[in-house]
């Protein structure tokens, strides 16, 4: 009896050792989880093994490390983990430092922080409301947003009521007419807005009484390709404004109300947009700022209103971008992504206009991907932040009963919540998809057999972005639609291998973009088809470059006619078939709306439409992906605002028929080639509202 129990003491201390290296070897794992992959739940996980392990300070180590992680996800589970560490910790001196100095910063989000800067949410969607917010009122009443373009409801302008929830529209639903960027006045009485449908153009309107206000036209005209509105003075008397030119250049200047007169401060070239203009609280001055060179690095300038002087106020390395301006006029906020993380800095100015006073100061570490939504009418700013989260998942399928086998699973565990755009290789032997990171664009090739992800180098200097990401029929390329530095959209060859790009097809002409999914190869890879924004299908034949028109669309002069549009379009596996979705349109009567899937000839000839839906369905316009027989069509169905479905639609008239997969999602859709999975992105976002507030007190410490 005592040999055995000798023996457990021996197997128990030898136990102990090994858990020591594993704890060390966890503590790594997650390290690398969190800042290599930006896994977060993930290194969480692995840090409460470490926490509950019988090495103290390695596990305060990892507390302080877990609670970084909810804080970065925005979780209030951070300030529990910091006072555990305070109250249970004490001879870890280093690091209940640490956790303190961060404490203070925790409280401060939630407003209970006395002195320095204080950042809280004060409004959160939690996914129940989609759209773009722009502007929020001085008082924190009103918000303004863009509602999400879709074919049924054409892309339009609410104001939202948070304290009430109550909103009203401030546009109409109208085929064709796209509005966004709204901007409230600093008194909250007026908005403007962008309006394209042809020309585009600045609108204004009052917001006295209710429903849809009368609007009027303040600036634009055929030579303005783009007006983008960023901020009002508070006299209201003037919009600060970027505009691009059909000539392929951009402005920043102000636009003067009632009058609408332009003056222009800046004249740049086409891929130097900024991301924010900001007037100074008297408004005599304007930051911005500007992208160096066509890369991520970004610089902040000021401008005087009258042009009678500019500086520069920052130019060190890294994404600098402006937030606004401290209500006394002499603190300019800022983000800078220099560090590694997304950090909130201030530049202090003198009494003297635009005269630095001294270096940029850091405020507050790792802020998010905050932008700015306008002024607190007790000197805050109100901040807008995205919370984006997307992934790829894969599930088995069997077309002809329509049953999902087993559930859907992630194979791509890297960077999670980033990737997206899953593209099976002809072989079905590997997918490649897209990774998004910070300000970069990562293309990833994942083989299925060994899962041993391989990230291809990109040459994004010939680059910017681009979507639509698919192999070309032998497998030896990936092609895609994109846009260069100069913002020059066309067609793309990626090498899969050392990620050389080539462009495949001259340019499209300014005014006339790609359909972002619409760009195919012949199955012999010897013609080249594209659809472009007014409808127009063509196809190229890629030894001699010339053209043959197979649909002739509208133009941008006349604008859309409806009988001519198109959504984006997808070539059969035998190269003779265009499917594409028509718009919605009311019906002859005008009773209701409605969308078709349409099957186009590629040797030309009417379209033949294969299935027919009524508002409050539409048809999801990421992707109509081919089963590999080429039989069927694969589409997501939307239904109103309650969910999707997914469906297999014959194209020999033969009945619909619905899939168990992929309900209640969005993003585009993919069968694999041997047609026994199917590929989505899932996608959720979550836009929030947060105050800044306190804010000198900080930077002049």
């Amino acid at each position: 009896m005592r040999r055995i129990a000798l023996m457990i003491v021996v197997v128990a201390a030898v136990g102990h050792s090994l858990a020591a290296q594993d704890l060390d070897r966890l503590f790594r794992n997650a390290e690398d989880a969190e800042t290599v992959d930006h896994n977060c739940k993930g290194a969480i996980e692995q840090y409460k093994k470490v926490a509950d392990g019988s090495n103290r300070a390695l596990a305060a180590k990892a507390l302080l490390r877990m609670a970084g992680c909810h804080q970065k996800l925005g979780d209030a589970q951070a300030q529990q983990l910091y006072e555990r560490i305070v109250r249970d910790y004490g001879e870890q001196v280093d690091i209940v430092s640490q956790a303190q100095a961060r404490l203070a910063d925790t409280r401060g989000s939630t407003g209970a922080r006395r002195d320095g800067i204080s950042l809280r949410r004060v409004w959160s969607t939690d996914g129940t409301l989609s759209g773009d917010f722009r502007s929020m009122s001085a008082d924190g009443r009103l918000l303004a947003y863009a509602v999400d373009a879709s074919p049924i409801s054409p892309s339009v302008i609410r104001l939202r009521d948070v304290i009430s929830g109550v909103e009203r529209p401030l546009t109409n639903e109208t085929p064709g007419d796209e509005t966004s960027w709204p901007l409230l006045s600093t008194d909250g009485k007026q908005v403007v807005y962008v309006r394209a449908h042809g020309p585009y153009e600045l609108r204004i309107a009052s917001l006295a009484g209710g429903g849809v206000p009368a609007s009027r036209t303040l600036f634009g005209g055929p030579e303005v390709a783009d007006v983008v509105p960023m901020d009002w003075s508070r006299d209201g008397k003037l919009l600060a404004v970027i505009v691009a030119r059909n000539d392929r250049t951009r402005q920043i200047g102000v636009v003067s109300v009632p009058e609408g007169q332009l003056k222009v401060l800046e004249s740049l070239d086409w891929n130097g947009r900024p991301s924010a203009l900001r007037f100074s609280p008297d408004g005599r001055d304007l930051a911005f700022d500007l992208q160096v060179n066509g890369t991520s690095e970004r610089h902040v300038m000021v401008v005087a209103v009258d042009g009678s002087r500019e500086l520069a106020v920052v130019t060190g390395s890294g994404s600098n971008r402006i937030l606004g301006w401290t209500d006394d006029g002499r603190h300019l906020l800022f983000t800078s992504d220099s560090s590694g993380t997304n950090d909130l800095w201030v530049q202090p100015f003198a009494t003297q206009r635009l005269r630095l006073d001294g270096a940029p100061q850091l405020v507050k570490r790792e802020i998010g991907d905050v932008y700015s939504l306008g002024p607190n009418r007790n000197g805050g700013l109100y901040l807008g932040m995205r919370a984006v989260d997307q992934d790829i998942e894969v599930v088995s399928v069997d077309l002809v009963t329509g049953k999902a086998m087993g559930s859907p699973v992630k194979p791509i565990q890297r960077f999670a919540g980033t990737n997206r755009a899953p593209a099976w290789s002809p072989d079905g032997k590997s997918l490649a998809y897209v990774s998004e990171r910070a300000n970069d664009m990562v293309l990833a090739i994942r083989p299925m057999d060994t899962g041993r992800t391989r990230e291809v180098p990109l040459r994004m200097d010939s680059l910017a972005w681009f979507r639509g990401l698919r192999w070309a029929p032998k497998g030896e390329s990936l092609t895609a639609f994109g846009v260069d530095r100069n913002g020059r959209g066309g067609f793309f060859s990626i090498d899969p291998h050392n990620g050389e790009i080539t462009r495949l097809a001259p340019f499209t002409p300014q005014g006339e973009g790609w359909s972002y999914e619409g760009a195919f190869l012949s199955p012999d890879a010897t013609r080249m088809y594209y659809h472009t924004r007014y409808g127009w299908i063509r196809e190229r034949d890629m030894t001699s470059g010339t053209e043959r028109v197979i649909v002739a669309g509208g133009n941008k002069s006349e604008g859309m006619d409806p009988d001519k549009d198109l959504g984006l379009i997808s070539l059969s596996p035998d190269g003779r078939w265009f499917a594409s979705h028509k718009p919605a349109y009311r019906a002859p009567d005008g009773s209701t709306r409605f969308q078709s899937l349409v099957l186009i000839p590629v040797a030309g000839g009417a379209p033949r439409e294969i299935l027919h839906v009524n508002k409050p369905e539409w048809l999801d316009n990421e992707s109509i992906p081919w089963t590999p027989d080429g039989r069927s069509l694969v589409i997501r169905k939307m239904i109103g605002d309650s969910g999707s479905e997914v469906w297999l639609v014959p194209v020999d008239g033969g009945a619909p028929r619905r899939l168990d997969v992929f309900a209640n999602q969005g993003g585009t859709l993919h069968v694999s080639p041997d047609g026994r999975q199917l590929a989505t992105t899932t996608y959720a976002r979550r836009n929030e509202v947060w105050l800044l507030e306190n804010i000198i007190p900080a930077a002049t410490k």
